[in-house]
């Protein structure tokens, strides 16, 4: 018999980690939205699709010269991006060909910023359970 076990984490950023994380997610967001975009613009100039590799090798070569606001963050989060984004496409083109209806894929929008717990007690909508206090 297998058990199948979970384990549950908890980040909790200082403020200069947080900072770091949300530009984490905003160098993805560009990354997966330009990514798009020019997915579509070869599609139509060319008549041919391409891949997350392909738009990792140009994206890179634009950073330095018109994105140089992407080096501060890892090279991760835009390759992730992007991977994702090659995934989405495979899948609305394997829902295509099985004649399922699948939804194109669409650009990220920023989504509103919950306060977490670790923004204070203040908060009655975030107030930290028992569990999740820290001592001290």
């Amino acid at each position: 018999m297998k058990i199948y076990r979970a384990y549950r984490y908890e980040l909790d950023p200082n403020k200069k980690q947080h900072i770091l994380l949300a530009k984490h997610a905003g160098v993805a967001r560009f990354a997966y939205n330009w990514g798009l975009a020019r997915w579509i613009e070869i599609y139509e100039k060319e008549g041919r699709n391409t891949n997350a590799k392909k738009l990792h090798q140009e994206l890179n070569r634009l950073k330095k010269p018109d994105f140089p606001w992407m080096v501060e963050v890892s090279k991760w989060a835009p390759q992730e991006a992007l991977r994702d984004l090659e995934q989405a496409f495979k899948n609305f083109f394997r829902g295509l060909k099985s004649g399922r209806k699948m939804d194109y894929p669409e650009r990220e929008k920023r989504r509103i910023q919950v306060p977490t717990a670790c923004d204070g007690p203040e908060s009655a909508k975030t107030k930290p359970s028992r569990r999740h206090r820290r001592a001290g």
